[in-house]
Formats: C-alpha cells, structure tokens, sequence
C-alpha cells in the first residue's frame, strides 16, 4: 500500500517496494524523500519548509515527524524501530544499525 498525500509547493518522491506500507504526508514547501524496501512499514509526516529524508530497509518500522525548519535524515538497516521526532529549526541524524530500537 502506497499513500502519498502531497501540499502545496513541494516535491514528494516515493519509491515503494514488495510487502510494505509506505505513507508520505508532505506539506507547504518542503522536500520529501521516501525509499522503503521488502516489508517495513515507513511513515514521514513532513511539515513547513523542511527537507526529510528517509531510508528504511528490511523488515523495520520507521517513523519521521518533522517541524517547521529543520533537516531530518534517517537511515535505519534491518530489523529495528527507530522513530525521530523533531521540532523547530534544527539538524536531526539517525543512523540505526542491525536489530535495536531507537
């Protein structure tokens, strides 16, 4: 299942791949980059003139919450939950590796 719902003024890019859920919730003027590869569930919800990135591999969940001018990246790898969420105006990185929960 892929659901991109996309605002105003942005570019929304989903790349989904065989047995995930992929949602992407951009709004006003961001960019929104979401790869999803076998079987994870990945969710952005992007909001207000910020740049997210997300790229989620093998069999995790990964959730990205962003607000208002800030980048968030996160790059998580195989089998693990990472979920960042971050507010107003800063540089958020998550780099998650091989089966923990962040």
């Amino acid at each position: 299942v892929t659901q991109t719902n996309v605002r105003a003024g942005q570019v929304t890019q989903t790349n989904a791949r065989a047995g995930q859920v992929t949602q992407t919730n951009a709004r006003a003027g961001q960019v929104t980059q979401t790869n999803a590869r076998p079987g994870q569930v990945t969710q952005t919800n992007a909001r207000a003139g910020q740049f997210t990135q997300t790229n989620a591999r093998a069999g995790q969940v990964t959730q990205t919450n962003v607000r208002a001018g800030q980048v968030t990246q996160t790059n998580v790898r195989a089998g693990q939950v990472t979920q960042t969420n971050a507010r107003a105006g800063q540089v958020t990185q998550t780099n998650v590796r091989a089966g923990q929960v962040t």
